[in-house]
């Protein structure tokens, strides 16, 4: 199983391309807009998240988190497949 924090940084990331060293998820509880994720941030991530775990684009837009455990409890809820590993999902998303 793929250490979901590492996965939501990876893909903010690629989410927040002027912020590359993005790397403050530390935690399920984290809300994000402590860490720096304003809403189309979080449109992007989830679109990206939910493409990895097999959601359909219609499926995600229904996701309106507030803590990173949000998005966690959705993916896993609706998803139909699972990302090998966080580089695939990246190399995936990219």
């Amino acid at each position: 199983m793929i250490d979901f924090i590492k996965l939501f940084n990876a893909t903010a990331r690629i989410s927040k391309p002027m912020h590359p060293d993005f790397d403050n998820a530390k935690n399920l509880e984290d809300k994000l807009q402590d860490i720096d994720i304003d809403s189309l941030d979080s449109l992007l991530i989830g679109l990206y998240l939910c493409e990895l775990y097999g959601i359909p684009e219609d499926k995600g837009k229904e996701l309106q988190p507030v803590t990173i455990r949000e998005i966690h409890d959705f993916l896993m809820l609706h998803k139909t497949k699972e990302p090998e590993s966080i580089e695939a999902a990246i190399e995936a998303i990219q």
